[in-house]
């Protein structure tokens, strides 16, 4: 149960944006206003809701404007319905690499939403390493896997190896790239919008010029 901004039945719009709400959204499951709840009690039963949230507030400026947060929710739902779930999920083929400081809560929620929607989860820099080459290796790849760094705001930090390996490949890839090295709310806003966001959109604090050269 989320309270909402929007109450139209159409486009339910969630006041915010917790990781209950992007958890449960991943995971298919559906999210209703308090009114729902209102109207049980009127009628002293419970009753199938009739109005769901659709939607999930994004707090990217380009996003807003882009309007790619409506109905994400929505989109999430039907894609999982679609399909089996294992062949939907957003994330998958993605492995994922967190760089940077993160408090162990954060850490820990992040890495929930990632496994949700189908990511793995790179533990160190020998596995981006080992997973870099066999994208490279196999050619074919690059739209089926891919490798994002996921930036915290501090600490920042990437061994000169792998970073110079990172170089190389980016510069030698063509379009899609292999590997994206964004900020840590690419993911949030991927949830949000029901799909991976372009890395454009999530300049890190550091490792800018591996952003810089992510871009498709």
């Amino acid at each position: 149960v989320m309270p909402a901004d929007s109450h139209n039945m159409d486009d339910c719009l969630a006041s915010n944006r917790t990781f209950k709400a992007m958890k449960s959204a991943l995971e298919g499951i559906p999210m209703t206003t308090p009114d729902w709840i209102r109207s049980c009690g009127r009628e002293g039963k419970i009753e199938a809701p009739s109005q769901f949230i659709r939607s999930l507030p994004s707090k990217s400026a380009e996003i807003l404007k882009s309007g790619e947060a409506l109905f994400g929710v929505a989109r999430l739902a039907a894609l999982l319905q679609s399909q089996p779930k294992k062949l939907q999920l957003p994330f998958r083929n993605v492995h994922v690499y967190f760089c940077g400081s993160y408090s162990k809560e954060t850490r820990s929620k992040l890495g929930q939403l990632l496994k949700e929607g189908g990511a793995k989860i790179l533990s160190s820099p020998a596995d981006v390493s080992s997973r870099l080459q066999a994208i490279a290796k196999s050619g074919t790849s690059n739209s089926l896997s891919k490798i994002v760094i996921l930036c915290g705001d501090t600490g920042v930090i990437l061994p000169k190896t792998l970073e110079g390996e990172l170089k190389s490949v980016l510069k030698g890839s063509q379009s899609p790239k292999i590997a994206s090295v964004v900020h840590s709310q690419w993911l949030m806003e991927s949830v949000t919008c029901g799909k991976p966001m372009p890395a454009a959109l999530f300049e890190p604090t550091a490792q800018k010029e591996l952003w810089q050269l992510c871009l498709d």
